[in-house]
């Protein structure tokens, strides 16, 4: 499985195009972004979608809000207890946006 890790920065803004040109030629199985928002990431998750990773979760950021994002090939989910503590969670998504919930 390969695993792509990558920060949009602000989002992406005009570099959108470029930005999902980049991350459709590594051709990983899950793709994870950070400072991923809404607007902008609208467009990103219409891109990836159509490029073959259907499968989507993210922290739904507010307005010009961070958050993250997940891009899969194949179906995930987490289930109530797959988790020890919300730490570790926190630990495995790498840092916890402000006001979002795991």
């Amino acid at each position: 499985m390969k695993l792509l890790s990558w920060n949009v920065q602000h989002g992406g803004g005009s570099r959108l195009d470029r930005i999902a040109d980049a991350i459709i030629a590594h051709n990983a199985d899950v793709i994870a972004l950070s400072e991923f928002r809404a607007r902008p990431g609208a467009i990103l998750r219409a891109t990836l979608t159509a490029a073959g990773w259907p499968h989507v979760e993210t922290t739904d950021p507010a307005g010009s809000g961070n958050g993250l994002a997940v891009f899969s090939r194949t179906s995930h989910s987490a289930e109530p207890g797959d988790f020890r503590t919300e730490g570790e969670c926190r630990a495995l998504v790498g840092h916890r946006t402000a006001g979002a919930a795991f």
